[in-house]
């Protein structure tokens, strides 16, 4: 049994550039023959040089920066989704079918070069079986660690790999308008591993997971054992 995976098309991620325009100021002239009158002089004297020169900032320049800084670099979150591979073992009457995802991640640690990520992840695998669909609907929430090898700026290009584990909850099981989700354990506990190019806040990651339960049950497990394992091809974008 394998899976047949179609080129899903290459991904072009073009930057976009400001062009900052000015244009100068005419500068009016007095064209009276009378002398100008002399200018009263200031009550203070302002030293521009020292103003811009200091090397000690105010308390209220310094937080506004630090908050500028902290609102790009600060924790992570963002979107993505796209397509499932998944394969089911030794069931060998079922035919795989492309499923997909979607869901959202935080954390991660964009700006250093270790972190954590959570995710919350709805998936939907698919196979075929006697001409009918299986679908199966989980909830799957990893926590992944995360290692970034690349610019630390969120204009930059950046791989990263992710490894760890995930927790499985099914949700909804049917094969064609009925529902067989008595056949199947509520929870499997996953091992995933991959990673991914980040572009500016755009990325594309690629990532198998590795079921470690038998997720069958009732008359499926007298039949045969069921571990799916998942190639999942994902597209997101970084909020922050």
């Amino acid at each position: 049994m394998g899976i047949q995976i179609r080129k899903i098309g290459t991904i072009v991620l073009a930057a976009m550039a400001a062009v900052a325009l000015t244009a100068p100021k005419a500068l009016a002239q007095d064209t009276s023959d009378a002398p100008a009158p002399a200018a009263a002089p200031l009550p203070f004297h302002l030293n521009l040089d020292s103003a811009f020169t200091s090397t000690s900032a105010s308390p209220a320049l310094t937080m506004f920066d630090q908050g500028k800084s902290s609102h790009h670099e600060g924790f992570g979150f963002g979107i993505k989704g796209g397509f499932l591979f998944a394969r089911f073992g030794q069931a060998a009457d079922l035919d795989n079918k492309t499923g997909t995802s979607i869901g959202i991640f935080f954390g991660g640690n964009r700006p250093g070069k270790f972190g954590v990520q959570g995710e919350l992840m709805y998936q939907m695998r698919k196979a075929s079986s006697a001409g009918d669909t299986l679908s199966m609907h989980s909830l799957e929430i990893p926590v992944l660690f995360r290692g970034n090898i690349g610019s630390q700026s969120l204009k930059g290009v950046l791989v990263y790999i992710l490894a760890g584990p995930a927790v499985d909850i099914q949700l909804k099981d049917t094969i064609g308008s009925q529902s067989i989700k008595d056949n199947f354990e509520t929870f499997n506990i996953d091992f995933i591993a991959g990673g991914g190019v980040e572009i500016t806040r755009f990325f594309i990651e690629a990532r198998e997971d590795w079921g470690l339960r038998n997720v069958n049950k009732g008359n499926l497990a007298d039949t045969t054992n069921i571990k799916s394992k998942t190639f999942n091809l994902l597209f997101g974008f970084r909020i922050n």
